[in-house]
């Protein structure tokens, strides 16, 4: 049995997941198999899974991974809706441009410390991202 995006969105019982998959751009490919989804499909599925469930709370690793330009934006605006919902959202990205677009605050970790960056949306990325490439 091939289950498809709409089949694992049932598992949720009587939760109105319908919110999340819109929310997410999901509702094209609700009933193709799970496994015919390219991976930013399959990414975004996952996101909206797990944003239906309501959470007080989301940890997430690399958000924006493998998703298009169009894609990372639509991530950045869910996130940012939890957000202004009062839901606690904490993420790490490798991306700073958009960990700059989406983010109240930013902790960098560097040799096994963790900082809080200041002004960060104020900033150049090169004033505030030790790895930054400098101009050439």
């Amino acid at each position: 049995m091939h289950l498809s995006p709409r089949d694992h969105f049932a598992f949720l019982g009587s939760r109105d997941w319908r919110a999340a998959a819109e929310a997410l751009g999901v509702v094209a490919w609700l009933d193709r198999p799970a496994r015919s989804l390219s991976g930013g499909e399959l990414r975004l599925t996952e996101l909206a899974l797990g944003l239906a469930l309501r959470p007080a709370a989301v940890v997430l690793d690399e958000p924006f991974r493998g998703l298009e330009p169009r894609h990372r934006e639509t991530v950045g605006d869910a996130l940012r809706t939890l957000a202004v919902r009062g839901v606690a959202v904490l993420y790490a990205d490798h991306d700073a441009r958009l960990v700059q677009q989406t983010a109240d605050r930013l902790f960098g970790m560097e040799s096994g410390r963790t900082r809080l960056v200041e002004d960060f949306k104020a900033r150049p990325l090169r004033d505030w991202y030790h790895e930054w490439p400098s101009p050439a």
